[in-house]
C-alpha cells in the first residue's frame, strides 16, 4: 500500500510503501527519504530508502518491535 505523510521539519512530502500483516498491523514500511536525516557519520542516520521491520509477540509492546535497516541510497 502506498502512503503519503508531511514532514514539517524538511517541508517536504515524503512516500512510503507499508505491507500489513492478517491482523491489520505494520510489518514492514520503506521509506523513500532521509527524514532530514541523511549525515551517513551521524547515530541518527536514515538511508533514501530505508526499511522499517516490525515483529509481534509476547514481551514486545501493542505496537510490535521496530527495527530500521538503511538499504543503500544516499
Amino acid at each position: 500500500m502506498e502512503h503519503f505523510k508531511f514532514n514539517p521539519k524538511t517541508g517536504e512530502l515524503e512516500y512510503s510503501t507499508v505491507r500489513y500483516d492478517q491482523y491489520g498491523r505494520q510489518i514492514e514500511r520503506v521509506d523513500y527519504t532521509s527524514h532530514g536525516y541523511g549525515n551517513p557519520s551521524a547515530p541518527d542516520y536514515h538511508s533514501n530508502p530505508h526499511t522499517h521491520n516490525y515483529e509481534y509477540g509476547p514481551g514486545y509492546s501493542p505496537k510490535g518491535k521496530e527495527t530500521r535497516v538503511n538499504i543503500g541510497g544516499n
